[in-house]
């Protein structure tokens, strides 16, 4: 098995009248996920992703677009970590392991502020990309909601949904949940609509918690 990776602009299908024991190019003779074009191997599940072993599981796969000002970066979410492509090089990196997202409904959500990116699943609790530095980390700091459903950003604030509460953060600092009046603070969702917490969604003038009861 190999053990290099390669770019999917370097490998062909298989071509007649070529000798693979003769040849120094890669091609693909066997594999899953993929069938065979006149123009070589192509994925059944889209343009971009080729793999050699087959998904367990397609269900609840996500991918993301976050447009910055060094450019546009995207993330893939198939169940098992999250990836980024790289749609210039073509390669598909894991930036960070976790345990399986795709065995219930429960979506990923995310959102940038100030030079941070913010990923949430109740699997992970939420994550944090600095894409200066590019480490992604928990975020465990004080305050911030240990086992959230969902997150957004309106106005400038990090605003995050669990069982019971609405949570959000300080101003322009999604890092800082520590309660101070005018900062951050906390709301219990059944004070104003009855029901199970689901989603937390953004829009003009704040944000719309979702239940089962109601919104």
């Amino acid at each position: 098995m190999a053990t290099r990776t390669w770019q999917a602009r370097d490998i062909k299908g298989l071509t007649p009248a070529i000798d693979l024991r003769n040849s120094n190019d890669t091609f693909v003779v066997s594999g899953k996920n993929f069938a065979f074009t006149s123009q070589g191997p192509a994925s059944v599940f889209g343009n971009r992703f080729l793999t050699t072993t087959a998904l367990a599981s397609p269900n609840h796969c996500q991918a993301i677009r976050i447009r910055l000002r060094t450019g546009t970066r995207v993330f893939v979410f198939p169940g098992d970590g999250i990836y980024e492509w790289d749609e210039v090089g073509l390669t598909l990196t894991l930036l960070y392991a976790t345990d399986l997202t795709n065995l219930s409904p429960f979506r990923w959500t995310s959102g940038y502020l100030n030079g941070k990116v913010f990923f949430c699943h109740p699997v992970t609790g939420i994550l944090v990309l600095d894409v200066e530095l590019d480490p992604l980390t928990p975020h465990d700091g004080l305050g911030v909601p240990s086992a959230p459903l969902a997150l957004t950003i309106n106005q400038g604030r990090l605003v995050v949904l669990d069982d019971t509460y609405l949570y959000w953060s300080w101003q322009s600092d999604g890092m800082n949940f520590t309660p101070a009046l005018g900062e951050a603070g906390l709301q219990k969702v059944n004070d104003r609509v009855a029901g199970f917490p689901i989603m937390v969604s953004n829009y003009a003038r704040g944000v719309i918690t979702w239940t089962t009861g109601g919104m």
